[in-house]
């Protein structure tokens, strides 16, 4: 191990791993691969692939438009694809950015 710049985890395995699994798992961790442990693997798999209700408002609370662009960015079309769909500019449907606060500075100083 040359460069420690990246430590961070790259698999899991749980405490009663056999010791040839252990070195198995280390040399594959090695390779740039990771690894979780089958157990883990399936709990992961039974909480994230079923269903979840969306912890956000209602649907029959957004706008016609808002289904609309809902619906596209659920066909996968990114912002220019949805902006071909609906005819406007690229620009129209790019979230806004945030507001600048008083305190920060962009580099240009504001016109008088």
């Amino acid at each position: 191990m040359e460069n420690l710049g990246d430590c961070g985890a790259s698999g899991f395995l749980l405490k009663d791993v056999a010791p040839e699994h252990l070195t198995a798992a280390v040399r594959l961790v090695t390779t740039g691969d990771a690894l979780l442990a089958p157990s883990i693997t399936r709990r992961l798999v039974e909480r994230f692939a079923t269903p979840q209700p969306a912890p956000h408002r209602e649907l029959s609370t957004l706008t016609p438009r808002e289904l609309e662009v809902l619906t596209l960015m659920g066909q996968g079309l990114s912002n220019a694809g949805i902006a071909t769909a609906l005819t406007l500019s690229e620009a129209t449907v790019k979230p806004a950015p945030p507001e600048s606060s008083p305190n920060s500075t962009s580099g240009t100083a504001p016109k008088p």
